[in-house]
């Protein structure tokens, strides 16, 4: 099975319903997504983070697939964050 990244479309789609209070799961079966792959999506947002960080460092991240995802994420998120402090 082939995997398809989120398009800027779709993640503009999940902020959306996001902002209204939709749950995850349902946004899922909307786009034929894995609920895991929303919740995901909706953790970043609670964390703070806007859809343009995430489709950022999403690019990123699955652009180098030897980057450690993790260590990654939150460590050029906490240094973007320190700036605008």
């Amino acid at each position: 099975m082939t995997y398809n990244h989120l398009t800027i479309s779709e993640l503009s789609f999940i902020q959306n319903f996001w902002n209204q209070g939709v749950k995850a799961y349902i946004i899922a079966k909307t786009l034929k997504r894995s609920a895991e792959t929303i919740y995901r999506v909706f953790r970043f947002l609670d964390a703070g983070y806007s859809i343009s960080e995430y489709y950022e460092n999403y690019r990123l991240i699955n652009l180098d697939p030897a980057v450690n995802r993790s260590y990654y994420l939150m460590t050029s998120l906490s240094t973007s964050k320190k700036r605008l402090l």
